[in-house]
């Protein structure tokens, strides 16, 4: 082991965190799914879904069995819903081609839906014990700040110097507890924002530290925030059914279940006549504004259109590519946060 690997391994088997979740039972399924709900979801966050989701699909097989909306609805509340299609597609491949067990190579984990490099090596060393070198945001912020690697962000120059430094400290033995002290040592201790340096077991000498620079690494990619509007359409009807349509394969949401979204700052008549749901004097109509919200370096500011009708959902018809649900099948489908809001909201605005 290297000095650097030594102490964090020393510092973590006092420190370190020993009660989440997926750390009672380090089989490679509980391990990949959770790296892949922790990839962009907090670890609280986290924690509140895991148990839930490995209860609804206890092993890969039952996955795999499963159908996209059934994946989709578990999925709820963790939100960048492409990777929930991500395992569901990984499972039915690993059930295919590897006789349901993950495979132990960086390079077959790679070339499963949704596993990049980093997430393939926190699957083999947590779950099979194999040395493999990850690099997540932890870790990624811990090795700049030590070592001192920086550069401009649009350039591959401080990845390839990271994952490096990376596999060399890395070791052959111990590389589970390797690998899970140093993500706790990034996230308890090596934080992005005032980090605990008197409590970093290699902050002697860690380069950022000594030159007082911790708040410089890594360098980040400044992204342009857009501001976009967008216009939605909820429709309800006497016998307490919402129109909803499923979105295709590309985007934030793809394959989820929604309320329409309509093209430009339409009003409501011409958009439910698209529809041909423009019943004369049988709805009753209102519009809010929905608070901003930041999602893919945008801003969002959503109008609402809500249609109250007073006829029964098949006396109206159902729309191509569209479906009517009942409310309380909301919680059996792929259905997003925001749409479940923006429901919520129309619901309440209704009744005021």
């Amino acid at each position: 082991m290297t000095w650097f690997t030594e102490r964090i391994v020393h510092w973590g088997r006092e420190h370190g965190r020993s009660n989440l979740p997926w750390q009672r039972d380090r089989t490679p399924y509980r391990v990949w799914i959770a790296e892949i709900m922790l990839q962009q979801t907090q670890v609280a966050t986290v924690t509140k879904h895991y148990d839930r989701f490995l209860q609804r699909f206890p092993t890969i097989a039952t996955l795999a069995k499963s159908n996209q909306d059934e994946v989709l609805a578990a999925w709820h509340g963790l939100g960048y819903y492409r990777r929930a299609l991500n395992i569901h597609a990984t499972s039915k491949q690993v059930m295919q081609q590897y006789e349901g067990e993950l495979p132990r190579t960086v390079q077959e984990l790679e070339a499963l839906p949704g596993i990049g490099r980093s997430t393939a090596g926190a699957i083999l060393s947590l779950a099979y014990q194999i040395p493999a070198p990850i690099l997540d945001g932890n870790v990624r912020r811990i090795l700049a700040r030590f070592q001192g690697v920086n550069g401009p962000p649009t350039t591959h120059i401080p990845d390839r110097r990271l994952w490096q430094i990376a596999s060399e400290h890395t070791p052959n033995t111990d590389c589970r507890n390797y690998t899970q002290f140093i993500m706790d040592l990034g996230a308890l201790v090596c934080t992005r924002t005032n980090p605990k340096c008197e409590q970093c077991p290699v902050h002697e000498k860690c380069l950022a530290y000594q030159n007082q620079e911790t708040h410089l690494f890594p360098a980040k990619r400044i992204a342009k925030t857009k501001h976009d509007k967008a216009y939605y359409l909820v429709v309800f009807t006497d016998d307490d059914k919402i129109l909803l349509n499923k979105r295709d394969q590309e985007g934030t949401f793809a394959l989820l279940w929604d309320t329409p979204e309509l093209n430009g700052s339409e009003t409501l008549e011409p958009a439910l006549a698209d529809l041909n749901l423009n019943e004369t004097k049988s709805f009753h109509q209102l519009q809010f504004t929905v608070e901003p919200y930041s999602i893919s370096n945008k801003i969002v500011t959503e109008t609402v259109f809500v249609a109250k009708y007073s006829l029964q959902a098949a006396k109206l018809g159902t729309p191509p590519n569209m479906q009517w649900f009942a409310m309380d099948e909301l919680s059996t489908i792929g259905i997003s946060v925001k749409a479940r809001h923006r429901i919520e909201l129309a619901l309440t605005q209704g009744r005021n």
